[in-house]
């Protein structure tokens, strides 16, 4: 797993996370693990964040024996860019040494290009487009009420409708954006090895031992006992304390 580098662009006020980020790096390169997992997530609470910042902590947190928390922060990089290789990558090997697999489901490729699309611009970006698209597609439409020759008034007839169709694939994008933020479910077990359960109960029967590392989908909730789905369609109860959020 290699250190990534990133360039945090701030203004002159907020020079100290770049320098700190310049001095977490160096630690890492220096094998002072702990040092740069202690700089890295400062720069995390004074409210920077980017795949590479993830990646880094990550790297850090696997080499102090952390899979866990690696694989957190390497799900929370794959937020900001789902189809970052590196990042897929990392996971895998943590995967790799989990002594029951858990191997991830095939993902439907329309699935997969959908999200990445949505990662292109965020939804800042496409709901930007859109507004673009749909100014453009209202321009189109006042030249075809005002255009003096009636080619002219076809043409931008045409071209006003085809922008604004157009606008609504970028507001579905960031809609559904929007949804995902608010429906993100996902989380990984950090520490520990939690049993995954067939009901809410600790008398119930064990499915599974879940190890650190593990992504879970939370689908149902029951006081302190959460319904979880793993990366291999397995479901089951853990208890909310077990895992941590992405």
């Amino acid at each position: 797993m290699v250190i990534s580098y990133v360039l945090l662009v701030s203004s002159v006020a907020a020079a100290t996370p770049v320098q700190q980020l310049q001095e977490a790096n160096q630690a890492y390169q220096d094998g002072r693990f702990e040092q740069a997992i202690s700089q890295y997530e400062a720069i995390l609470d004074e409210g920077y964040s980017s795949v590479a910042l993830y990646h880094n902590l990550g790297n850090a947190w696997y080499r102090v024996g952390q899979p866990g928390k690696a694989a957190l922060y390497y799900h929370r990089g794959l937020e900001l860019s789902p189809g970052d290789g590196g990042l897929q990558d990392n996971l895998a090997v943590i995967r790799a040494g989990f002594a029951d697999p858990i191997s991830p489901l095939p993902e439907f490729f329309l699935k997969r290009w959908w999200r990445f699309t949505k990662s292109i611009f965020g939804i800042n970006g496409w709901a930007i487009i859109g507004l673009l698209l749909l100014w453009g597609g209202f321009a189109g439409l006042w030249r075809w009420r005002t255009a003096p020759q009636r080619e002219q008034r076809k043409k931008a007839f045409i071209a006003g409708v085809v922008v604004l169709l157009l606008a609504v694939l970028p507001f579905v994008l960031a809609l559904d954006g929007m949804g995902t933020n608010d429906r993100s479910q996902k989380g990984v077990i950090v520490a520990g090895t939690p049993n995954l359960y067939e009901a809410a109960d600790t008398r119930s029967a064990v499915i599974r031992p879940v190890p650190p590392g593990a992504a879970v989908l939370v689908i149902d909730q029951i006081g302190e006992w959460v319904k979880v789905r793993l990366e291999n369609g397995e479901t089951g109860w853990l208890t909310r304390d077990q895992f941590e959020k992405v």
